[in-house]
């Protein structure tokens, strides 16, 4: 679901397998767990979703890349497998009969066509060999892909340097196949734009990046007779939509989801006006499609009418803002101003997206509060997971190998914890360990420069990024200033602990503890 799905290279102990789309799987129901919503699939555009059970289904996949390398510093020949096929033993070399690894790069597209890395021509620069005799030669003293070179018995020789850069494989003549091994073999036309086809490392991340859907349990969703609101979902948004409603209103639970309303600190109320405990959730992720290089989305088959999906069991906490306090504050001026600069990232000036101020806020309070809580909860930043609605976060944790959490997330939201964990996280916002740097983050100035910047304002990994499993927008439309600063943050009148302690105060119950330091209004 995160790294290994159809189309992906897997990298194993002794060889690299390319996992093969659906329509080459079992397509019986043995060795799977069905799963049904019946919003889910109404935006997948499938008839059901289906869970493999570990250890009885089997996984196709086809030896990728065909290139190997052998391991004898003496040989270091590079060749193809001659049809061998993936096996508990390593492939023995052709030439010496010494272990072989496979080669290191392959060459992707953006639009997610996939084929062997042209060695022989890289060794040439694109001339015409009659017989090439390849061999991989490393090079102790240069540092990264300079350090190696493919060099051929003609003498023709080429350092790895350059082999991933855009356009690189262009210089030589080298163009897209339109291949997807992963569909059998399929070709296409490429009508991918610059930079077009690449070498890429069978380890990098870029090579398979899922796209997910994601669903939170509602009930009655899974009733099958039940089409009523059908018409209405088009896109993950819009279930988004009917699980912020759930969440609004629910109470109660069933083996499923089981919320409860908690109090919230009076002088948090203003800002905060809802806060649950969600103490069992249920969370369908299902694999979309994927994309390689950051570009067009891949499909996984070309007929299943089915696609892989996991159930997972948790908890969490969801609260929502003052609705008329976000729009008011979303519409100031100085922060659309704040805002606008995010919509200009891209090197050649383009445009993304119009960013939502209310979005961009939220998404950056439920980083704060995730760093906040791995602290406290006894989960680590990696493991908690969140959703953005529109006036809303459900920060949560869910994990297949469980029935639900241990309750250490669900009873931050009691009444008490939530505000200490608020203040908590807005305090740490206001300061980051690389300010100037991060507190003076300028996207803008990085795209007039040429470099391709993320979508975020004042946010680091010293501050505000998290893992990649835990934010649902690839660590963009990120700004911390946007919480508590004195000019556009949205908490800037928010009182103090201490203050809401103090006599003839109207705020919480108990006094601040010894040492706490006060969110800072600015």
């Amino acid at each position: 679901m995160e790294s290994f799905g159809p189309g992906s290279v897997v990298r194993t102990e002794r060889d690299s397998v390319l996992v093969m789309g659906l329509d080459s799987w079992e397509q019986s129901e043995f060795g799977y767990e069905v799963i049904h919503n019946r919003f889910m699939e109404k935006v997948l555009g499938k008839v059901r979703m289906r869970m493999p059970v570990s250890g009885t289904c089997t996984v196709p996949c086809r030896p990728f890349p065909e290139w190997i390398t052998c391991s004898n510093p003496a040989c270091g020949a590079l060749q193809r497998r001659a049809g061998r096929m993936p096996g508990p033993d390593p492939i023995p070399c052709g030439t010496c009969g010494s272990r072989t690894h496979p080669a290191r790069f392959v060459a992707a597209c953006s639009q997610g066509h996939l084929d062997e890395f042209p060695w022989a021509e890289w060794a040439h620069g694109g001339r015409a060999c009659g017989d090439p005799s390849l061999r991989e030669v490393a090079h102790g003293w240069r540092e990264g892909l300079a350090g190696y070179s493919v060099s051929c018995m003609c003498g023709a020789s080429r350092t790895y340097a350059g082999a991933t850069s855009p356009g690189a494989l262009a210089k030589i003549g080298i163009k897209c196949s339109g291949r997807s091994p992963w569909l059998d073999d399929e070709r296409q036309e490429c009508v991918a734009v610059k930079p077009g086809i690449r070498g890429v490392s069978v380890l990098a991340s870029s090579l398979y990046v899922p796209q997910q859907l994601t669903a939170i349990h509602i009930p009655g969703s899974d009733a099958e007779s039940d089409d009523r609101g059908l018409d209405d979902i088009l896109s993950e948004e819009d279930i988004k939509r009917l699980e912020y409603a759930c969440m609004m209103s629910f109470e109660g639970g069933d083996e499923d989801l089981e919320v409860a309303s908690s109090p919230v600190e009076p002088d948090m109320a203003g800002w905060v006006p809802v806060l649950k405990t969600v103490r069992r959730l249920t969370e369908i992720r299902a694999l979309q499609e994927f994309a390689r290089n950051g570009g067009e989305p891949c499909v996984l088959s070309k007929h299943a009418d089915w696609c892989p999906a996991t159930i997972n069991k948790g908890e969490g906490i969801f609260f929502s803002l003052d609705e008329g306090k976000l729009g008011e504050w979303a519409k100031s001026p100085p922060v659309i101003s704040r805002c606008r600069v995010l919509e200009s990232c891209e090197p050649d000036g383009e445009r993304e997206a119009e960013v939502d101020p209310a979005y961009a806020m939220l998404h950056t309070l439920a980083h704060a509060l995730i760093r906040e809580l791995a602290a406290v909860a006894g989960y680590s930043e990696a493991s908690i997971r969140e959703r953005i609605y529109g006036g809303g976060v459900l920060l949560y944790t869910a994990s297949a190998q469980s029935e639900g959490g241990l309750g250490g997330l669900a009873r931050q939201g009691e009444q008490g914890r939530f505000g200490r964990l608020m203040r908590g996280a807005l305090l740490r916002s206001a300061s980051c360990s690389r300010d100037p740097l991060c507190a003076d983050n300028d996207p803008v100035m990085l795209r007039d420069r040429g470099a391709r910047a993320m979508r975020n304002g004042s946010a680091c990994y010293a501050c505000t990024l998290l893992p990649e499993t835990s934010c649902e927008a690839r660590n963009e439309l990120l700004d911390r200033k946007l919480l508590a600063d004195e000019k556009v943050g949205f908490f800037a009148g928010m009182p103090d602990e201490a203050a809401s302690a103090r006599p003839g105060s109207t705020g919480g119950p108990s006094p601040a503890p010894s040492g706490a330091n006060p969110v800072p209004n600015h």
